[in-house]
C-alpha cells in the first residue's frame, strides 16, 4: 500500500493520514474512521469496496518454528 499512499499525499498535501493497522473488524462509524483497506473479496455490509489493487500474500515461518510445530497450512 505504500507506492498508493505516497502518491496520494503527494497529490493531495493538504490531507493528514492516521494510519493504524488491525487484524480485528473496523466500526468505522463508532472508530471515526473515513477509509478502511480491507485484505478481503468480501466486503463489510453497508460499505462500498472498490478494488484498487491484487495482492499476493506468502505464509512464512522461522526455521526454529517448523521444527517445534511442524510446517504451517494456514496463517492460523
Amino acid at each position: 500500500m505504500q507506492p498508493l499512499v505516497t502518491s496520494f499525499l503527494t497529490e493531495y498535501p493538504k490531507i493528514q493520514l492516521k494510519p493504524r493497522a488491525s487484524d480485528s473488524d473496523i466500526d468505522m462509524i463508532v472508530q471515526g474512521v473515513d477509509v478502511v483497506f480491507c485484505l478481503t473479496d468480501k466486503p463489510t455490509e453497508g460499505l462500498i469496496m472498490k478494488e484498487i489493487g491484487k495482492v499476493n500474500l506468502k505464509l512464512c515461518a522461522s526455521p526454529e518454528s517448523i521444527k517445534k510445530r511442524g510446517c504451517p497450512t494456514h496463517p492460523q
